[in-house]
């Protein structure tokens, strides 16, 4: 029994102890496509053979170890997920990080939002992800590009609006 509890342990405190190499192996592939993918395959990797490699002789990690240990792994890739996602993608939080230097006017930083790009930067590539994502048509507007949602989009939305009345989150947010 106590080689169980200790491959249990095992288990879960490496995959506890392998999200460092998730975030420093991601951070040095983050400009991929498939760089968060291959980062947790790199700390899939690390976890399997420390898991292989320490556990007592004569005391194989049993199928419920194994299962334990993954569950974390796949917490750790969320968590990292909505981390990263907060870090890269959170307008109030990038505001913030720009006012950190002292107090800016409004047209400042939307000019100098994303490095210098500015908020219609950010405005077209959200829109160009949905296009792509087949979520939204552009089409001429009385002399202005305009935008269509799709059937797909229409779908999405209004998944999206009962989950945000389910939970309370009003406009915009």
């Amino acid at each position: 029994m106590l080689a169980l509890e200790t491959n249990q342990l095992l288990a879960t405190g490496t995959a506890v102890v392998t999200l460092p190499i998730l975030i420093l192996a991601h951070s040095l592939m983050r400009k991929h496509t498939w760089g968060l993918p291959l980062a947790a395959l790199v700390q899939t990797s690390c976890w399997w053979m420390a898991c292989r490699y320490l556990a007592p002789s004569g005391a194989p990690l049993e199928p419920s170890d194994w299962v334990a240990g993954a569950a974390i792994l796949g917490a750790s890739w969320l968590a990292w997920m909505w981390v990263y996602s907060t870090l890269c993608r959170g307008f109030s939080l990038q505001l913030m990080v720009e006012l950190q230097a002292g107090p800016r006017g409004r047209k400042d930083l939307a000019d100098s939002y994303a490095g210098g790009l500015g908020l219609d930067w950010m405005l077209d590539k959200r829109i160009d992800g949905l296009e792509r994502a087949g979520l939204v048509q552009r089409n001429d507007l009385d002399g202005d590009e305009g935008l269509r949602i799709t059937p797909l989009g229409q779908v999405l939305a209004r998944l999206a609006g009962g989950y945000k009345w389910l939970v309370g989150i009003g406009a915009g947010g």
